[in-house]
């Protein structure tokens, strides 16, 4: 089970920044795509680009944001990112079950 522990850890390290690197293309191509998009949810001056890119990204509904259809760049960037979201999410649960099993069973 120690192996399964050290290769979520492992996962973990390498999914989170790949998905911050991800959530970073996916806020450029909305603002390269779509600037009007861009611009009214960014008009928030107390919000970083990545909040904003964040909440972006969490509220497109298959190829819509605000209504407005998305290019297919937007699209797939979305989806690699939500992926890898999704991913390192698994991998932390699964590594916080695994040190919480072992710290009761000893």
């Amino acid at each position: 089970m120690g192996i399964v522990f050290l290769l979520g850890l492992i996962g973990m390290v390498f999914s989170y920044p790949t998905y911050f690197l991800l959530l970073c293309e996916f806020k450029r191509l909305l603002k390269r795509d779509h600037p009007e998009i861009w611009s009214q949810r960014g008009g928030v001056a107390m919000m970083g680009e990545l909040q904003v890119a964040y909440k972006a990204l969490r509220d497109v509904k298959g190829d819509l944001l605000d209504g407005v259809h998305l290019s297919g760049e937007v699209v797939s960037a979305h989806r690699a990112a939500t992926i890898l979201l999704y991913v390192g999410l698994s991998l932390f649960l699964i590594v916080l079950f695994l040190g919480l099993f072992e710290s009761v069973s000893h």
